[in-house]
Parts: structure tokens; C-alpha cells; sequence
């Protein structure tokens, strides 16, 4: 969450989080610790970089920025798992400031390229590697089809983005490694092989593209298809393995992908690593009580996912 509050005259102030962007430590062993855990930047300079481009945007769009505000955030989203934390405070950021000037996200620019703009603070200001699927959803919230064909990206920077109905879409589960050892590591070197246009990545990239479009197929359906969407999702991970490799994959998550089969769960990443989304194949029954202890005791940590839909809903673009 991202709250402000007025201040006097044009005056902008940006509070630093007490756990995530600290200047005080109880010893030296403190900071280091710290430091090795969540590195040397917080989410304060998200709020910077997310204020900048807001006011580039407001000022291309006459509006009056004017007024000056005090800006705070806190996030319970884990840290170093692929779960698109840093997005999310400026997603947070971003909606935050639109209320406050009582403008709407669509007064700054299109929706459709709402989310470039969240990926641009990312990746032009603050040089994070990103990309647009986490923003896209992010921005236009609850179950979102995202089409990024190559002619759209080309010519318009953006892709089709599709709301879909939640009606049959089974409960998801969410599972994170609770002390992550890794950084951004299940990516490897995969993007240089995808510019290098490796065949074996252009053929996984289709196929994960399939996968897509077979999930979309299944929750158009009036039936139970929790079962197909698990061996999807299975089969997701599956070629995700086969293209990095174990060792890229490391053991934490492929512990954690063992134990959440083992419980009867289909998953798949989340994003990058360090996290997965979990459906019950068809018969199971989840006693999350249960369920959440045996993650606990193996190093991870579970927990049901409720779906945020979008108070105003957005049109299909």
C-alpha cells in the first residue's frame, strides 16, 4: 500500500520504510546481515522514480501537480521469490498519486500502455530487468489474457490484453521459499538466448504460448477443470526445467515443486523463481491448516489466493 497526505505550500516529503530502507542497525552484524538479505535498496527509490515519470506523464497531460504531499508505502509481499514486488509499490505509487490529484490512471495515457509506463520506472529510470506481464495485471487486476504478438509489441508497444471470467477458475494456492539463497538466478541466461534466437527457446516460448491458450480453452468451460489445469501447469514447469536446467532451477524450488506433488497440487512459477501457484487435482481435498504445516516444516511458506477484482472494471484491450 501506498498512502498520501498533504503538506504545505508544493512541498514533496518521501518517508523510508523502517524494515526496508534502514539507516539505523542494532550492530554491524545487523547490517551486514541485512544487507546480504535484501540488498542496498529499498523502495524508496521506487517512490522516487514512480513520482518522476508520474510528473512527466500529469505535465504531457495538462494536469495540476501542483500540490505538495508526504508519501509512505508498506508491502507484506516476499521478498527475492518472483512475486513482483517492486512493481507492485509502484503500481501502489502510481494509483496513490491519481487519487490524490483526482485524476484516473486513463486521464495519464491509454490503459494499454499504463503498464509500459510502470515497466519503463523499472527499467529506464532505476535499470531492474523486467518485463510487461506482471504489470499488465497489476494495472488492470483480476484475470487478465495477455496476447504479446510480436506485430502488436512492434508497432504498437503494447499487446491484447483480454479480461476473462473468474467464474471457473479453480482456488489457487500460493507457495515461497521462506528464506530465499538466490537473486534473479532461474532467468540465467535465458534472455541472451532468446535474442540469439536459440531454437530450442523459440520453440519453448511457443509452446508455453500453448499452454496459454489451452488454459483460456479450459476455463471457458461450464465444467470441473481443475484437473486439466494442474497437468498444464505441471506440464509448464516441466519445460521450464527442461530448458534452464536443474541447476539453474536450484534445489529449493525443485524440493518445493516434489512436496507440493506429493500433496496433489499441479503448479507452476510464479515468475522467476522462489515462488509457485498451486491448483488441487481433481478430488482433492485441501485442509490448509494441514497443508500450511507441512510447508512450514520443509522451509516454505502457503497460503490461499484471493483474487482482487478491479473496483471499476476495465474494457478489453
Amino acid at each position: 500500500t501506498v498512502t498520501l497526505h498533504p503538506e504545505e505550500d508544493s512541498k514533496i516529503i518521501l518517508e523510508p520504510h523502517d524494515h526496508f530502507d534502514p539507516t539505523t542497525f542494532d550492530s554491524l552484524e545487523v547490517l551486514q546481515q541485512k544487507t546480504e538479505r535484501h540488498g542496498y535498496y529499498g523502495g524508496l527509490r521506487l517512490l522516487r522514480a514512480t513520482c518522476k515519470r508520474f510528473a512527466e506523464l500529469a505535465t504531457e497531460a495538462g494536469v495540476n501537480i501542483r500540490r505538495g504531499f508526504r508519501m509512505r508505502y508498506d508491502t507484506t509481499i516476499p521478498v527475492q521469490v518472483g512475486l513482483s514486488g517492486s512493481s507492485a509499490i509502484i503500481v501502489a505509487a502510481l494509483r496513490a498519486l491519481c487519487s490524490f490529484y483526482q485524476i484516473e490512471l486513463s486521464d495519464l495515457d491509454i490503459l494499454q500502455r499504463i503498464p509500459n509506463h510502470v515497466l519503463s520506472v523499472e527499467k529506464d529510470e532505476l535499470e531492474i530487468s523486467a518485463g510487461l506481464q506482471d504489470r499488465v495485471i497489476q494495472v488492470y487486476e483480476g484475470l487478465m489474457y495477455m496476447d504479446f504478438n510480436l506485430p502488436d509489441l512492434q508497432t504498437l508497444g503494447y499487446g491484447t490484453y483480454t479480461r476473462l471470467s473468474c467464474s471457473n477458475l479453480p482456488q489457487l494456492y500460493l507457495a515461497w521459499v521462506r528464506n530465499p539463497e538466490f537473486s534473479g538466478k532461474v532467468h540465467s541466461n535465458l534472455r541472451a538466448r532468446f535474442d540469439a534466437r536459440e531454437p530450442a527457446v523459440m520453440e519453448a516460448m511457443q509452446k508455453f504460448a500453448t499452454f496459454t491458450d489451452e488454459a483460456r480453452h479450459l476455463l471457458s468451460k461450464d465444467c470441473d477443470v481443475a484437473e486439466e489445469l494442474a497437468t498444464l501447469m505441471d506440464q509448464n514447469f516441466q519445460l521450464r526445467r527442461q530448458l534452464l536446467g536443474d541447476s539453474v532451477v536450484g534445489k529449493e524450488n525443485l524440493d518445493m515443486v516434489t512436496l507440493a506433488k506429493s500433496l496433489g497440487f499441479g503448479c507452476k512459477f510464479t515468475g522467476s523463481g522462489g515462488a509457485i501457484v498451486c491448483v488441487a487435482r481433481r478430488g482433492i481435498v485441501v485442509d490448509e491448516l494441514t497443508i500450511t504445516a507441512i510447508f512450514n516444516n520443509n522451509g516454505y511458506d502457503f497460503t490461499a489466493v484471493t483474487i482482487h477484482y478491479p473496483s471499476t472494471p476495465t474494457d478489453d484491450a
